[in-house]
């Protein structure tokens, strides 16, 4: 898809590019002139409840909506876009950052396997922006884009089935997105794994044929001097629950566990592609939780890289014992920043919906600055706690640790980001991203069903963050 910028006025469109127009008060409806043109009206909200949120949504279902009636070529005039988006209150770079991520984002589908071709979504072939568009709106359309298409490589890789994409194939996909950019990936195997002795990652993997890989990418965009962020993604391709099955209806979308993976490789990625001055670290445990006579079991002890001892209480809490050890390697590298991100929990989905993703951070500058991060880039993010009350419940009888909490599956999200500040004691700048409640895409998302690619923009809008402090 291409977004372009016309001096013109949005009524000398040609026929073949169809109007949007946004109106207060105005039902959804298409009109056909005698001309030929096509217009096709849009409800706006009404401007007292308008948010940079509802303007978001608002530009998504109009152009989910022109896709459905089968247009393909699309107008919208800038001024149209200041007032839908608010931009009173945010500056026209970022306006057109947002025009160009959720255009990009409105117009993905995973619908390539479809065998009758007339069955799939129609793609949007042109968007343009009508008007006098200032150069700063047209900058940020160029990042905006970027960002999109990295957040739609997260979504087709993250919707890919687990059969698909088993951990070898996860740390190949690694080592495909980077070609073109300066990024170095290292892809540790198992017999490596075992010699750091990794037991967490190990242990979920024992009963895989495939794997498991530690996927370690590298980008630095500033000087060596600079301490880097290091970004952490669970990278679990398929989840059955281990020993504690999970039951049949909760297994069906079990190949996305793997969406912090998914995000951190294409945000390092996007990163790259947008110059950041920033150093960044990007490891993606890949493993596959599945059953087998090979299977970590209920009452097994494992013992992870950090020398922690861990009793295995539950199977299905095994994202945290990847990235237990995923903690304690990123160590080597000094970071400055270290940010988890993990479809983690059920407890997360039961606390915020499918609305916000959980935040779990005890620096109050760094959860400032994401909670921000995920206001302004539209994938939001609300805080949760995990006092030493939640750290208590982890607490083993015969180990340092369990992997489920004791009041399971109660404060299930807070014991688990407990659990994983275990692993954390080099680093007083870490935050647990908690993505579960933003695995797949609500109705309110307006967006294509399957993986709505969280948290990209928001870590590519902290990391930018980051640049302009320098």
């Amino acid at each position: 898809m291409k977004i372009n910028c016309n001096k013109k006025n949005l009524t000398d469109a040609p026929k073949k590019i169809t109007r949007l127009i946004f109106k207060e008060k105005s039902k959804t409806r298409l009109k056909e002139y005698e001309s030929g043109k096509i217009e096709l009206n849009i409800e706006l909200p009404a401007k007292k409840d308008m948010t940079l949120q509802r303007s978001i949504y608002t530009l998504r279902s109009a152009l989910r909506t022109a896709k459905e009636l089968g247009f393909s070529n699309l107008g919208i005039s800038f001024g149209q876009i200041k007032d839908a988006a608010t931009l009173s209150k945010i500056d026209e770079e970022r306006a057109g950052f947002l025009f160009a991520l959720n255009t990009l984002m409105a117009d993905f589908s995973f619908d390539q396997r479809k065998s009758n071709k007339d069955s799939r979504e129609i793609k949007i072939e042109t968007m343009t922006v009508f008007g006098d568009v200032t150069n700063e709106f047209k900058e940020g359309l160029k990042r905006g884009m970027i960002v999109g298409e990295e957040v739609n490589n997260t979504r087709f890789l993250c919707n890919t089935p687990g059969t698909e994409l088993l951990p070898s194939a996860l740390a190949k996909a690694a080592e495909d997105a980077v070609k073109g950019v300066d990024i170095k990936v290292t892809v540790l195997n198992k017999k490596k794994i075992a010699s750091m002795k990794m037991g967490g990652i190990l242990g979920v993997g024992r009963g895989s044929d495939d794997g498991p890989f530690l996927v370690l990418m590298k980008y630095e965009g500033a000087g060596k001097e600079q301490k880097p962020v290091a970004l952490i993604g669970k990278g679990i391709t398929f989840d059955t629950g281990g020993i504690n099955l999970k039951p049949s209806n909760a297994s069906l979308g079990m190949h996305m566990d793997m969406s912090g993976g998914g995000a951190v490789i294409h945000t390092i990625v996007a990163a790259a592609r947008l110059k950041l001055k920033v150093n960044i670290i990007a490891v993606v445990p890949a493993v596959e939780n599945v059953v087998a006579g090979g299977s970590y079991k209920p009452g097994d002890f494992l013992t992870t890289m950090s020398g922690k001892t861990v009793e295995v209480t539950h199977t299905d809490a095994e994202g945290r014992l990847v990235l237990a050890d995923a903690l304690t390697y990123v160590k080597r590298f000094k970071p400055k920043t270290v940010i988890d991100v993990a479809t983690l929990t059920g407890a997360s989905v039961v606390s915020l919906g499918d609305k916000y993703s959980a935040l779990f951070c005890e620096n109050e500058t760094l959860k400032d600055s994401l909670i921000e991060a995920g206001e302004k880039s539209g994938e939001r993010v609300w805080r949760l706690p995990m006092g030493e009350e939640y750290g208590r419940e982890m607490k083993g009888n015969f180990t340092d640790l369990v992997n489920a909490g004791k009041k399971a599956p109660h404060g299930g999200a807070c014991t688990a980001a407990a659990f994983l500040k275990e692993f954390t004691d080099y680093t007083d700048s870490w935050a647990h991203i908690d993505i579960a409640p933003r695995m797949e895409a609500g109705e309110h998302d307006c967006l294509a069903k399957g993986s709505v690619g969280a948290p990209v923009a928001l870590l590519i809008e902290y990391l930018t963050s980051i640049q302009n402090k320098k």
